[in-house]
């Protein structure tokens, strides 16, 4: 089905993109040349003077430059290169004069395009301007319910492409890279990714969990209370950053490498420390989600670091339980004990505090980005092992640093704490009570 469905892709993309296309643009852009007076020539000067300079009694929310690089960003990327080279390969240097003679016709298709736009936007009550394509259908057809199909259609068909189709020309995915590289069939590569992928949520799960899953099998409502915390913790902490990757990132890829991708992306930070994408190239967003996952690893029991899931989801109930005016924090109809609470709360405090302080005396010491510097203390406190790339070149200090951080993280929160402190003996007196002001 897969390939049926690829062959009548391809014979589409082939027609769409074959010869009549061609014609058309630049029999367009030479028609629209001859109607506007060879206007790219003409008003030449005056674009380079408004290009750094705004319109006199010009309106708008961005400045002339500004338009400019929006309009660059728009049109030149991954494809300009890449196509130049394919057709100077193909063609010759001599390709490389045809594609200047096309482009001096294109930019009056370029300028309508942008003229349109400015004609039929709107502006809606808070003086926010809206514009495009969808826009000119709709309001410049004769006829309007038309129209308004047309500008729906595109708008629809333009949420889709940035899901992937419209990248498809930059593809870097895992599975072609090692395909090309190593010559391993896709097919094998994705399903090499989704056995790592399984791997690490099963060893990050935890044994006792495990074993309520051998015990009961899929009856949920059987398992202990703490098994049911862990697998729904777990989940959420699977999806929800997978979907925020998916969104934020790898747009470069197609649909479902983008969502292989994700969903690693998702599982590797708590617990195992595989990368299958350049991590420096992500936005800071997703840098900061992959920190708050590595700060909170696997679950007890389990091979992964960081405070525990468990932990994670008893500050949360915590929280609900304090929104609600609850005495005590429940979770699948039962009352965890408050001295539980106290654990977690301490643990994550201790993580916060290590993860924090090495972050931030890296980040001085070495006058490195503190975004950066955190990003490696999370990943040796959770004894992840992902990296910016920056960890090979910190100097001693910073590195032993690093070690210390992964020793503590590796040995845990309670154990850490329990050999400090559990020596003192505080006997039986309480001093008094008094309350004090939060919040």
């Amino acid at each position: 089905m897969w390939e049926a469905i690829n062959s009548f892709l391809t014979k589409v993309d082939d027609f769409v993109w074959g010869p009549p296309l061609m014609i058309l643009i630049i029999a367009g852009g030479i028609l629209l040349t001859i109607r506007m007076g060879v206007l790219q020539v003409r008003k030449l000067p005056l674009a380079l003077k408004w290009m750094v300079k705004n319109e006199e009694e010009g309106e708008g929310e961005v400045t002339s430059f500004g338009a400019l690089c929006t309009a660059l960003s728009a049109t030149i990327g991954t494809g300009n290169i890449v196509g130049v080279a394919t057709a100077m390969v193909s063609g010759g240097p001599g390709a490389l004069v045809w594609m200047w003679i096309s482009a001096l016709f294109g930019i009056t298709s370029k300028f309508s395009e942008c003229m349109l736009a400015i004609k039929y936007r709107e502006v809606n009550a808070k003086g926010e301007i809206s514009g495009g394509p969808m826009y000119t259908m709709k309001k410049a057809l004769k006829h309007k319910r038309f129209g308004s199909v047309l500008g729906w259609l595109f708008a629809f068909f333009a949420v889709v492409a940035s899901f992937g189709i419209g990248n498809m020309t930059q593809g870097n995915s895992i599975s072609t890279a090692v395909h090309e590289t190593f010559g391993v069939s896709v097919s094998t590569v994705g399903a090499v990714i989704t056995i790592l992928a399984l791997l690490i949520i099963i060893g990050g799960i935890g044994f006792f969990t495990w074993e309520d899953i051998y015990l009961h099998k899929f009856h949920f409502k059987h398992y202990h209370m703490q098994s049911k915390v862990i697998l729904t913790t777990t989940l959420c902490l699977i999806l929800l950053p997978a979907v925020f990757f998916f969104f934020q990132d790898y747009g470069n890829l197609s649909g479902i490498h983008r969502l292989l991708a994700s969903l690693f992306q998702a599982v590797t930070p708590r617990t195992a420390g595989f990368n299958t994408t350049d991590l420096s190239m992500l936005t800071g967003a997703s840098k900061a989600m992959m920190i708050l996952l590595m700060l909170i690893g696997g679950s007890p029991s389990s091979t992964a670091g960081g405070m525990k899931t468990t932990t994670f989801a008893l500050l949360l109930l915590n929280v609900l339980a304090t929104v609600q005016s609850c005495d005590d924090v429940t979770a699948f109809g039962r009352r965890i004990d408050a001295s539980v609470i106290k654990n977690a709360t301490t643990i994550a405090m201790m993580y916060f505090i290590l993860f924090f302080a090495g972050g931030m005396t890296i980040s001085v010491y070495e006058g490195l980005p503190l975004s950066s510097c955190l990003f490696e203390a999370a990943s040796a406190v959770g004894t992840v092992g992902l990296t910016l790339g920056i960890t090979p070149k910190l100097h001693i200090l910073s590195q032993i640093i690093l070690i210390i951080l992964m020793y503590l993280g590796r040995v845990g929160g309670l154990t850490l704490i329990y050999a400090v402190f559990s020596g003192r003996n505080k006997g039986n007196a309480k001093l008094p009570l008094e309350k004090i002001t939060v919040g």
